[in-house]
């Protein structure tokens, strides 16, 4: 069955199924989010690479190709006009491509040795690691195309009066999706990945095609005459880098990225090497932090409609850099990292809750696609930086425990920017969006 959105603004049931599509939709890739994040470095490290080599291929690779394809395909998604619409087409084909990457990752160590049997060479473990990095570099790349158009489509078919109560929903499944697979299947990890992988790949996918089936795109108005790429790319960057306003905005959503980056590739080997805990004692941690972030999703949404995002946004920035101080000061053994991982899930819960809903206020909404990636680009290229320094800043500390000393700078930059964001935001009148001539 197909649902049409023609009159769902003013059908209250009919928005609540349209959440229920999206959601499952959702659900796969948010589990396969919380898979990805601590498996795919701790994987890297099992097969020899070292921290600066894992932020390359887990951090700024990826990265840096999500700042390439990204602006293309979010540009041309909002100029696309199909049957299916202009998003669901980008959904499907990605949702195909990762789940063909995310198998020739679960399956690289036995491909890696059969491979080496076959020509002869006593390196399995080499071959496995090009095998798996390859794949997580296509995924990623699949992924960027996916993921990102997949959050275009919320503000496309979902009123804009219910847009924070409805990202407060989607961050609580994701806080849900995340305990069930930190707590329940994260030590499997260890032993089982392969299995692993493969299970969640074509979960991942079914739930996403039902999703695309199900839900059914408006009708959009003509785009725009179709230029020369190279007059595409001209009007691309004028549109969206001739405003200060957005300048700002992308460095501080930047080097938010960035501030990230190292507890993002590190965090639970941090649990292993400084703390002595395993996959199953990291997972119960981190499960049922993400179950407090599940709690305060709501509550967050309600205010984030209430207060603006931008204003929300920038409380969250702050006490995120309150909480690293005290993961960097106070942290000594698995009671105290407890702590901190329940304080870090309730700030990250408050950024996370509001972001969103904050581009969706400041970006037109007729190209908020092309908006985005334009974001997405300039945090792109700031992650790529930020990998391979990030890992490379964790091997000359010698101690994973700096990954707290580095989130909290680069937040610390990124308060700045949000800063003079708000001040030129409250100048132009809290205005909600803006457009270069």
């Amino acid at each position: 069955m197909t649902f049409s959105l023609k009159n769902w603004s003013l059908l209250p049931v009919g928005v609540g199924l349209l959440f229920f599509w999206l959601f499952v939709g959702a659900a796969g890739y948010h589990f396969l989010m919380a898979m990805i994040g601590p498996v795919v470095p701790a994987k890297l490290e099992e097969l020899g690479a070292d921290n600066a080599l894992i932020g390359l291929l887990a951090g700024s690779f990826p990265s840096l190709l999500a700042g390439i394809v990204n602006p293309f395909s979010s540009y041309y998604s909002d100029r696309t006009r199909s049957r299916y619409g202009r998003r669901i087409p980008y959904i499907f084909v990605s949702a195909i491509l990762m789940t063909a990457f995310l198998l020739l990752m679960a399956w690289a160590s036995t491909l890696g040795k059969s491979l080496s049997e076959f020509f002869g060479v006593s390196t399995p473990r080499q071959v496995a690691l090009i095998l798996f990095a390859g794949g997580s570099l296509l995924y990623g790349t699949a992924n960027v195309i996916g993921g990102s158009i997949m959050y275009y489509l919320f503000p496309d078919v979902i009123p804009q009066k219910y847009l924070g109560r409805f990202m407060a929903l989607f961050a609580m499944l994701g806080a849900a999706m995340g305990f069930v697979f930190s707590k329940f299947f994260l030590q499997y990890a260890e032993h089982q990945l392969s299995l692993l992988f493969t299970l969640s790949a074509i979960a991942n996918l079914l739930l996403t095609l039902l999703m695309c089936f199900a839900v059914k795109e408006k009708e959009y108005p003509p785009p725009e005459p179709r230029n020369s790429v190279l007059d595409d790319v001209k009007t691309y960057f004028r549109e969206c880098f001739k405003v200060p306003f957005y300048w700002f905005f992308f460095i501080g959503n930047g080097l938010t990225g960035a501030s990230m980056m190292c507890r993002w590739l590190f965090n639970l080997l941090f649990a292993q090497k400084n703390l002595d805990m395993s996959y199953a004692q990291y997972g119960n941690v981190t499960g049922w932090s993400l179950l407090l972030a599940f709690v305060l999703a709501y509550p967050i949404g309600m205010l984030v409609d209430k207060l603006h995002p931008l204003r929300v946004y920038m409380a969250g920035v702050v006490l995120i850099i309150v909480a690293n101080l005290f993961g960097f000061f106070l942290i000594e053994d698995t009671a105290t990292f407890w702590v901190f991982s329940l304080l870090i899930a309730a700030v990250y819960a408050i950024q996370n809750t509001s972001d969103l809903p904050l581009t969706a206020a400041i970006f037109p909404q007729d190209k908020y696609g092309q908006y985005c990636s334009a974001s997405a680009m300039v945090r792109s290229l700031t992650l790529a930086g930020a990998g391979y320094l990030g890992g490379l800043f964790i091997d000359l500390t010698g101690d994973y425990r700096y990954l707290f000393v580095w989130d909290a700078f680069f937040t610390g930059l990124s308060l700045i920017a949000m800063i003079i964001v708000y001040i030129q935001w409250k100048k132009l009148g809290g205005v909600t969006s803006y457009r270069a001539p």
